[in-house]
C-alpha cells in the first residue's frame, strides 16, 4: 500500500493518480517517485496562492539565472550567440558593458521579496532532496525527516 512521502496518507484516504517528477519535467525531470500523493504533488507545482511561488517556477528561474550568466561568459568568445533572458521577477541590464541582474520594479515595491524568494528556493532544494532519497533509498518516512515534511510542505 502507498503512503505519501509528504503528509504521510495512505492509498485509500488520499490518490496517487498522477505522476510527480522529482525534478519538474519541464526542468528535463524523467525521474517519478510514486510516494507522492495527487495533492501534494498539486501543492509543489501550482502556483495557486495569491504570493506563492511553485517549485517549478523558483527552480526555473534560478536555472535561467545560471544560464544566463554562462552564456554571457561564452558570449565573449563569441559574440553571435544569442540567448534570450526570460524572467518574472528578475531582468538582466547592460550598465558600462556589464550585465546586471535587478529585480523587476514590480516586485522591487513588495516588502520582503528577496527574502521569500530565497525561503521557496530553499523549499524546493529540500523538496528534491527528500523525494529523490526516498526515490533511491526508500527512507523518508522516519521522524527525523518531520523537519523537512514541514518546512517544505507545511510552512
Amino acid at each position: 500500500m502507498k503512503r505519501c512521502l509528504w503528509c504521510l496518507k495512505e492509498e485509500g484516504v488520499t490518490q496517487f493518480l498522477n505522476q510527480a517528477h522529482t525534478i519538474p519535467k519541464s526542468l528535463g525531470g524523467k525521474d517519478i517517485n510514486p510516494n507522492i500523493c495527487d495533492s501534494c504533488n498539486s501543492y509543489f507545482g501550482n502556483r495557486n496562492a495569491q504570493d506563492r511561488i511553485s517549485v517549478e517556477e523558483i527552480l526555473k528561474e534560478t536555472f535561467c539565472i545560471t544560464r544566463e550568466r554562462i552564456q554571457e561568459s561564452t558570449r565573449q568568445i563569441n559574440p553571435n550567440k544569442k540567448g534570450r533572458f526570460k524572467s518574472r521577477f528578475f531582468e538582466i541590464r547592460t550598465k558600462n558593458g556589464k550585465p546586471k541582474l535587478r529585480i523587476k520594479s514590480a516586485f522591487k515595491l513588495k516588502k520582503g521579496f528577496q527574502r521569500l524568494a530565497c525561503r521557496y528556493f530553499k523549499r524546493a532544494i529540500y523538496k528534491l532532496f527528500l523525494e529523490e532519497l526516498n526515490r533511491q533509498t526508500g527512507v523518508g518516512y522516519e521522524e527525523k525527516y518531520n523537519f523537512i515534511r514541514e518546512f517544505a510542505r507545511y510552512n
